[in-house]
């Protein structure tokens, strides 16, 4: 196991796993049943029997949806005893892919920046610290994205009111890579 003290308790998922988002959404992309259709989308242009539409904080223009922004670190090399667990309290510390270990997330409401912030670096570090006091600040790399919400906090998944033949995925917030893929199988099975 991991050799961090959390004086907090914590849960351990043995089988549990570590992906690359970004790889992964990557990798998923390269379906040849998927199709991605660049934001100039013409429908004089385009044709297709079933349009989805799932285009992250786009979407605001056609639902009510909440924006959060969230950044995350990637520090090299990192002096911590993490072996293959996440450890997730108040923040999240992911073990080490490709030599680097992530910090993270931020969590703004109603802000779509995705410019780096130092306050918000400070803020993840200072809420992990609380419970992991050994942890230091490192020189790193950051990024930001932003997150979308529904109102009541649950993803949004169905027809579109009004537009025939045209379907949503979307508000799937922080949790978009456990939801996209059973959401995606029931909106198939709703189409």
């Amino acid at each position: 196991l991991n050799v961090i003290e959390n004086q907090y308790g914590a849960l351990f998922y043995p089988n549990g796993i570590c992906v690359q988002p970004f790889l992964l959404c990557q990798n998923l992309m390269q379906h040849p049943h998927i199709h991605i259709v660049p934001e100039c989308f013409n429908p004089t242009i385009h044709q297709a029997d079933v349009v989805i539409l799932a285009m992250g904080k786009k979407m605001i223009d056609f639902l009510p949806l909440i924006l959060s922004r969230g950044q995350v670190h990637f520090v090299e090399n990192a002096k911590i005893p993490l072996k293959s667990a996440i450890i997730s309290r108040n923040g999240y510390i992911v073990p080490q892919m490709d030599g680097k270990t992530t910090f993270g997330a931020s969590f703004v409401l109603n802000e779509s920046n995705t410019c780096y912030s130092a306050t918000e670096e400070k803020q993840i570090f200072n809420n992990l610290k609380q419970h992991f006091p050994h942890l230091e600040a490192l020189p790193n790399q950051a990024r930001a994205s932003v997150r979308v919400f529904s109102p009541k906090r649950l993803p949004i998944v169905g027809k579109m009111p009004h537009h025939k033949n045209t379907f949503c995925l979307t508000a799937l917030g922080a949790r978009g890579l456990i939801f996209a893929p059973l959401l995606a199988n029931f909106l198939i099975q709703e189409i």
